[in-house]
């Protein structure tokens, strides 16, 4: 087994011994934060998708879609391995810190991500098969 693969087995296993615990400490410290925090992090997460949103362009790269609830962000060349989180709000912060490639995001909207992740084949890529 390579590292990485240990690596997360070590972690689902741990997980599942450990699940009960982990999942209390992280409600205590959801609750722990005061209310305007907890509301923060939803506003602060919108917030971010619209400015990810504008700097790549604002609209699709294949089919000119402008509506922002149906754009999505795709990666050229597909990422393999752990990302600290995903979502269009995870990609700005990684953006900000020098952690993502811009000139590997390209905004798409849903119909045409799907169409071009099954064209580039990246879906098979994702679950591992062989193509």
């Amino acid at each position: 087994m390579r590292p990485v693969e240990e690596k997360r087995v070590y972690d689902r296993d741990y997980y599942w011994k450990n699940k009960d615990m982990l999942n209390t400490k992280r409600r205590e410290t959801y609750w722990k934060q005061p209310e305007r925090e907890r509301a923060w992090r939803v506003v602060g997460a919108y917030e971010n998708r619209l400015k990810l949103i504008e700097f790549l362009g604002g609209q699709c790269a294949f089919c000119s879609e402008k509506d922002e609830v149906v754009l999505e962000v795709d990666h050229k060349c597909p990422v393999l391995g752990n990302r600290a989180g995903s979502g269009m709000s995870h990609m700005w912060q990684a953006l900000r810190v020098g952690k993502e490639n811009p000139f590997n995001l390209v905004l798409v909207c849903s119909n045409c991500h799907s169409r071009k992740t099954w064209v580039d084949g990246s879906h098979a890529i994702m679950r591992g098969a062989a193509w």
